[in-house]
């Protein structure tokens, strides 16, 4: 770990350790190859890149008589005229001698309004869409247009909405992935979703998922990129949210390692397999920019969204292309969202940009929960999620360095857990660099899970310092009143002034 890393990791509460061996040094993350990192799924799976074959498709087009809800709004004789209209596109390439076909959907729902869309989208060369006409709704069935056949397409009335998929990439962030997928996707970021972060210096692999996009448009981007391809693609009837994973499967080099004997290494990492390590929230939890990501969080729960659009709007000049330099600098010398989105050109998608767009529309209204709400939902909660790993390591390190090993009165347990926090570690001895391969908890906690209880001194004895947990701050996390770290709990929460920020977020963030 460099200085600055090491400063970097002081600031976020990393401050204590379990080793008590001999230490020794080496180079982490010297390239991307030195630091893999395969997220483990809810099932256990550590998850592999090692398909690009596209999910099964249905090859039959759904017929009305095999949907009831559908039957009710189309009757025999429309169905026999959309067929009809299809045959004849198909002969002859041309619609004239066939009228558009409607289907009077007056009363029906939003619900069987898009069935009956989506079954029309089966058809090679029919779109449709709803029209209102003599206090009637209609959909109206017609050919579609060569230049309307890809903006136009739907998603087959029998294919689940959200498509998963494995990531793999090298050299960039989550969020910087993800932008760069809906640029290609010509779709807000918002539409892409995953279930963590991964490190920018390392090489990882992770679900995520996309909502009504076709597998073939996904495996298409591959070509266009070196630094990440998508994989294993399936169809799900629900997303993926931020938490659903089991953890993360880590494969690291350390290079140019300074030690006196090889011994010392093997003592070290025997120690770790023995007595394990604070599973802390590390330095890819809070960004790899200039402005850590728990400070914006810290000032949405104060509220105070000035400073918070600032240090989201923060230069990096080493990563900002010169229209977002200028588009940052109108913000934030002369609070002029409306020319500062004007700079950015409309290919252009990030989270500053989307900001922006936002702040040209409500900055003058003051509705600033409107300007943040402009960015995607996984982001929001990602600074907020930052913050409470910036409190859960201070809590953490607080607890080691009082109380050390052993559990005391007012600890906090689960009663009757059958989960274990369970951990490998293999050793591999070269001439100058060690590898460590390990397997740990993601180490959120959902208490709504679990029951907790806090310990009396006669229960302590009867736990190991593997069984205390942490509750992470949050919505819906009651901190117990006996619990021996609410003190300092509630004094970080003071010093921060967030004492009352995560209930007034209940409908926000989550």
């Amino acid at each position: 770990m460099s200085k600055r890393q090491h400063r970097k990791a002081l600031d976020i509460g990393i401050t204590q350790i379990l080793n008590q061996t001999r230490s020794f040094s080496g180079f982490l993350k010297v390239r991307y190859s030195d630091f893999h990192v395969h997220e483990i799924d809810l099932t256990g799976r550590i998850l592999h890149l090692t398909s690009s074959d596209l999910p099964p498709e249905e090859t039959t087009v759904e017929t009305l008589d095999q949907d009831s809800n559908l039957m009710k709004w189309s009757s025999e004789e429309t169905a026999k005229k959309i067929n009809a209209l299809q045959n004849a596109l198909d002969i002859t390439g041309t619609d004239r001698q066939c009228q558009k076909v409607e289907i009077n959907v007056t009363s029906a729902n939003k619900d069987i309004r898009t069935k009956i869309h989506r079954w029309i989208g089966q058809f090679d060369n029919l779109q449709s869409e709803t029209i209102d006409h003599d206090s009637e709704k209609l959909i109206s069935v017609f050919r579609t247009s060569i230049s309307d056949k890809k903006r136009c397409l739907r998603r087959p009335y029998n294919q689940a909405k959200y498509t998963h998929c494995v990531l793999y990439k090298e050299g960039l962030d989550t969020t910087d992935a993800i932008s760069y997928l809906s640029r290609k996707l010509r779709m807000q970021p918002k539409y892409i979703t995953f279930a963590g972060t991964k490190d920018k210096q390392a090489k990882t692999v992770q679900r995520i998922c996309f909502s009504n996009v076709d597998a073939k448009r996904l495996l298409a981007i591959n070509q266009y990129s070196t630094h990440s391809k998508l994989g294993n693609f399936s169809y799900q009837p629900s997303h993926i949210r931020l938490g659903d994973l089991k953890g993360n499967h880590f494969k690291i080099l350390i290079r140019q390692v300074q030690t006196t004997s090889s011994d010392e290494i093997s003592k070290a990492v025997n120690s770790l397999g023995d007595r394990g390590f604070i599973n802390y929230y590390g330095l890819q939890r809070f960004g790899t920019f200039k402005i850590p990501t728990h400070l914006v969080g810290k000032a949405l729960l104060q509220m105070d969204w000035l400073k918070a659009f600032d240090l989201i709007l923060q230069p990096t000049e080493d990563r900002d292309p010169s229209f977002l330099k200028k588009a940052k600098k109108l913000w934030l010398e002369h609070r002029d969202p409306v020319r500062a989105w004007k700079q950015i050109p409309t290919h252009h998608q990030s989270i500053e940009s989307t900001l922006l767009h936002g702040l040209s529309k409500y900055f003058a209204t003051k509705d600033f929960w409107a300007a943040l709400k402009s960015l995607p939902r996984n982001m929001r909660t990602l600074y907020f999620h930052s913050y409470q790993s910036y409190l859960w390591n201070h809590i953490a390190s607080w607890r080691m360095k009082e109380y050390g090993l052993n559990p005391v009165v007012g600890d906090m347990v689960y009663v009757n857990s059958d989960s274990e926090c369970d951990f490998e570690i293999e050793l591999e001895m070269e001439a100058v660099s060690t590898e460590v391969e390990e397997t740990k908890d993601s180490g959120v906690i959902n208490l709504k899970k679990s029951v907790v209880n806090v310990l009396t001194e006669e229960e302590s004895s009867n736990y190991s310092i593997y069984d205390i947990i942490i509750p992470l701050e949050g919505i819906e996390v009651k901190i117990l009143e006996n619990y021996v770290l609410k003190p300092y709990h509630d004094q970080l929460l003071s010093v921060d002034g967030v004492i009352e920020g995560f209930p007034n977020f209940r409908h926000r963030f989550v």
